[in-house]
């Protein structure tokens, strides 16, 4: 077939999977879903938490069960790990962990961790790695497809709204201020909007060639974004690539519209009654460029035609979105006037007329022309810096804010605004987007950390000072996460452990080690260890969920862990003593566990239960390598521990005490905190069967090293075992091969005599082993024939002979003994070497033995 045929097959089976696609996406086929739904009642009540990988609604918390790979098994129904479960709020503050149902059996699993899962109305909205394959019949990992499934597990959707080629893409379902629900993500460097209410065919792409990333809103029900664009001579009759030296800060909503005016190469940016944009370019110039690009194209296929005229996302400067901020600036020269009917488009010309007017002149005069560099967009704002345009001028490198509200309001000007940013910092080192944000009393505040030291920081405007408290020192490497209430919640990164601290103290004089009080102090939680790669832990009331990743033997398998901080402090949580009381427990049991005396085995057995909370690798090595893995009587001891009793051990030294469990590790509630679930456990025993297994294994190796151990002795053997074995083999293959040497030369002779009264043999080829030699027996007859029946006769009375059952007897014989495989593997070679081409092949007879 010939490549052009080879193409042309190839075009038209892309485009028919292409329009299966399309076609799979336009319209419901069956849905997936629950054999029997779970109960759940229909309502429009608003979920919490939106965005992460637990979300609340109406007495449930929906949670992905832990961090899955993007290319595990996504048949519906397949998926444990990774996929959608719900527990009952009262369930989880009672502690029973375990009451968890599945919702959607799919892999919730996206590269971008600032993207979870959304509830709005009855349904959950997610995205999950495609199951389409590509013409090779390779599943697309990597490519996301979004979809939703009502809350008791029905309708789950079995295509999809539509389809990401990444799997890293930053999203979030919004409702918009039109009532619809919304996608809104990134992809290859674009924002877009999906309007999932409407099922659209397409996505609107918002923005394109911003200068900077987009800045979501930290509230995840916000569809607003924030980003800066700058501002281009191009698209104008002219090859002028550069763009003028400052930019400016939009915003855009989910609910913006585009219409497109092809005849003159226009499009009008719209978005209810906030505001409408109309940007004009050159069609002229489109024209042009496309010319020229068809006329190479002639040349080289490959060339692509730059503009489609009818799709604006093609002309260069793609902005859907309403300009906040402008930094034109007034000392730059041709800069400051925006060229009419060119880049005057990419302004505000009212707010523009009014800075440069007599009544602002002075003020406008001021303003040199900005960079801006966005941070963060939080508490009702945008945070940011900025840079002079000329360099050589003298502006404060500041952190400043900016307040939705503000710019909401009629009376703000795009331009003048520059002088009325309110100044969070006079310090941008420390105001980094790893600060923590938010408003004490009306007062901007902020929270780093600057070599060891955690400091709360604020700006007083009047004064024009910043104030400063040291909150606490030994902060080197700590990491924040979030706030809470009073308490800020900090990680140790190498450790991947958890602290908190009370942030909120009034003075300096209450972090003072010999002032302060005990509720201003620094202070672990427990000895989790968190996923610090995945998404960041939460709180439901006062449960904290966290991606676990303690280690197994080396492992980690990071499924959702649970713990309970209630306590009599501040909003129910645990005060800081309650804290440290309950660490203490936890290291009490530990250390108690590592100084186990007897075997090295036994402590590590009694740690395997108290993480686990189950006896099974214990029982299953005592069961397979007895005394060898436990003693019998560190056995007993172990026996003790579990069974929470005397033990019955016998001591090692008079000095020893006997255990007594029935009392030992018990708190004053009469609850037993012998096992880890005491202090936090698994969310949702939906652990998959190969990480079972595999847990189970590890578990095992932690107690008595199952491998080195099969290494060592294959079925559990001593050494001497190994020993009789070895000579008892050897006696059998020395006999073995005697005789069957012996029987093989009677046999021989035999052989020959009958050979030399039949007819000539068919001559042997002995390309393939040049040491037989065929022809000893046959030097004086040069004759070649084609084999007759007779000579076939004579070869089964060869074979026959060869076939001895004392032969075959002695090969069983040296099979049975494992050592001496190589011995019984060399006679067929051996046997070869002095018989007919007939004879090789029938000899290694002894291979059937083997393989039964």
């Amino acid at each position: 077939m010939g490549n052009k045929a080879k193409r042309i097959i190839s075009l038209v089976a892309a485009a028919t999977m292409a329009a299966s696609a399309l076609a799979l996406a336009a319209c419901d086929t069956k849905p997936y879903g629950l054999k029997n739904p779970l109960s759940y009642t229909a309502s429009n009540n608003d979920a919490s938490s939106n965005g992460g990988f637990a979300v609340e609604k109406d007495g449930y918390v929906y949670f992905i069960n832990g961090q899955a790979l993007s290319d595990a098994n996504n048949e519906y129904g397949k998926a444990k790990k990774g996929s959608l479960m719900r527990i009952s709020k009262a369930n989880l503050e009672s502690g029973k962990y375990d009451q968890a149902d599945v919702v959607v059996p799919l892999l919730f699993v996206s590269g971008n961790v600032d993207s979870g899962i959304y509830i709005h109305g009855d349904y959950v909205y997610f995205a999950t790695p495609t199951t389409d394959k590509d013409l090779d019949g390779n599943v697309l990992v990597g490519s996301l497809d979004f979809k939703r499934a009502k809350l008791d597990g029905s309708e789950v959707m079995s295509d999809y709204y539509f389809r990401t080629s990444t799997n890293s893409v930053q999203y979030r379902f919004v409702k918009g201020d039109d009532g619809d629900l919304y996608c809104m993500y990134v992809e290859d460097g674009a924002l877009k909007s999906y309007n999932i209410t409407k099922r659209s065919k397409e996505p609107t792409v918002l923005v394109k060639g911003a200068a900077s990333g987009f800045i979501f809103d930290q509230d995840q029900n916000s569809d607003t974004v924030y980003y800066t664009m700058n501002v281009p001579n191009m698209f104008f009759g002219t090859d002028d690539q550069n763009n003028e030296s400052y930019t400016q800060i939009y915003r855009v909503s989910a609910t913006a519209t585009v219409s497109v005016d092809a005849s003159k190469a226009s499009y009008t940016a719209k978005d209810g009654n906030k505001y409408s944009n109309t940007y004009d370019f050159n069609e002229s110039f489109f024209k042009e460029k496309n010319k020229e690009a068809e006329e190479k194209k002639k040349k080289d296929d490959t060339v692509k035609i730059p503009y489609d005229l009818s799709d604006y996302t093609t002309y260069g400067y793609v902005n859907l979105g309403e300009l906040v901020v402008d930094g034109i600036g007034s000392s730059q020269g041709e800069f400051a006037k925006p060229a009419p009917g060119k880049t005057e488009q990419f302004h505000d010309m009212t707010d523009y007329n009014a800075a440069i007017s007599d009544a602002h002149k002075a003020e406008f005069t001021e303003l040199n022309g900005y960079i801006y560099s966005l941070q963060s967009y939080e508490n009702g704002g945008i945070y940011f810096t900025r840079t002079l345009v000329n360099s050589t001028d003298n502006d404060p490198k500041y952190l400043y804010y900016l307040a939705d509200q503000t710019t909401e309001s009629a009376e703000w000007n795009t331009v003048l605004g520059n002088n009325d940013f309110t100044v969070v910092s006079t310090n941008t080192t420390n105001a980094s987007a790893n600060a923590i944000y938010y408003v004490d009393n009306g007062v901007q505040t902020y929270l780093y950390v600057s070599g060891d030291k955690l400091i709360r920081e604020s700006y007083d405007a009047t004064a024009g000072v910043l104030n400063s408290i040291t909150v606490s020192t030994g902060y080197t490497n700590r990491k924040l996460l979030f706030t809470k209430d009073n308490y800020l919640y900090t990680y140790l990164a190498d450790e991947k452990s958890m602290y908190r601290i009370d942030y909120t103290a009034p003075t300096q004089d209450d972090y003072r080690e010999n002032f302060g009080g005990e509720e201003y102090k620094d202070v672990r939680i427990l000895e989790i260890e968190f996923n610090t790669a995945w998404y960041t832990p939460e709180f439901f009331g006062n449960v904290l969920l966290y991606n676990n990743a303690q280690t197994v033997n080396g492992t980690s398998y990071n499924y959702i862990n649970a713990i309970d901080l209630s306590g009599s402090g501040a909003n129910g949580m645990m005060t800081v003593a309650e804290m440290k009381a309950l660490n203490e427990k936890y290291e009490e049991v530990t250390s108690f566990i590592n100084g186990l005396k007897g075997d090295e085995n036994l402590s590590s057995a009694v740690m395997t239960y108290f993480r686990t909370g189950k006896r099974d690798a214990v029982d299953a090595l005592v069961g397979e390598y007895g005394n060898e893995a436990l003693s019998e009587n560190d056995l007993k001891e172990f026996n003790a521990y579990v069974e929470r009793k005397l033990s019955d051990r016998k001591l090692v030294s008079v000095t020893q005490e006997k255990n007594d469990y029935t009392t030992k590790f018990k708190d004053e509630n009469g609850e037993y905190y012998d096992v880890e679930s005491y202090f936090f456990g698994l969310l949702g025993n939906n652990v998959s069967d190969e990480d079972s297994d595999a847990m189970l294994s590890a578990w095992k190796n932690t107690v008595y090293s199952v491998t080195a151990t099969e290494e060592a002795a294959e079925g559990g053997l001593q050494w001497w075992h190994w020993v009789l074995i070895g000579v008892g083999s050897a006696i059998v293959v020395c006999g073995g091969v005697f005789l069957f040497f012996f029987l093989r030369k009677r046999s021989k002779a035999a052989m020959e005599e009958r050979m030399r009264s039949s007819k000539p043999r068919k001559k042997i080829d002995t390309t393939d082993d040049k040491t037989i030699d065929v022809y000893a027996d046959e030097a004086a007859e040069q004759t070649e024939e084609v084999e007759s029946p007779a000579e076939e006769a004579t070869e089964e009375t060869v074979e026959d002979a060869v076939e001895e059952p004392v032969v075959e007897e002695a090969a069983e014989t040296v099979e049975d003994a494992a050592p001496a495989e190589e011995a019984t593997e060399e006679a067929p070679a051996e046997a070869a070497e002095e018989g007919s081409a007939e004879v090789t092949e029938e000899v290694p007879a002894e291979d059937e033995n083997k393989n039964e």
